[in-house]
């Protein structure tokens, strides 16, 4: 499997979770000005706007993106001796972490 390839899919994850993420925080804001004061602002929508067009952007900009991070050094990647426990679990603990530590990041 080529390395653009494995950048490709990673991309496409990170776009995925930026539009999940902007969808979240707009519907966040549309409930609570609407519990409030009833006071709409665009500086109230410009954060969630900003991660829901950023991960529109990724999402079809990931091909291109994905060839120019691996311009120099696109060889393959060999997964020969990796079972399919042992990719499970890698991803696993990938994402444990990263949700872990992305939570940890917030109480500070």
């Amino acid at each position: 499997m080529p390395l653009s390839s494995i950048t490709h899919i990673l991309l496409k994850i990170f776009a995925l979770k930026l539009f999940i993420s902007g969808v979240i925080q707009l519907l966040s804001v549309v409930v609570t000005s609407s519990i409030g004061d009833g006071v709409y602002s665009f500086f109230y929508y410009a954060p969630s706007l900003v991660y829901f067009i950023a991960g529109i952007i990724v999402w079809f900009a990931a091909p291109k993106l994905s060839r120019l991070f691996t311009k120099n050094n696109d060889g393959e990647f060999n997964l020969e001796g990796v079972t399919l426990e042992m990719l499970f679990s890698t991803s696993f603990v990938a994402i444990g972490l990263y949700f872990a530590l992305d939570s940890f990041a917030k109480v500070f």
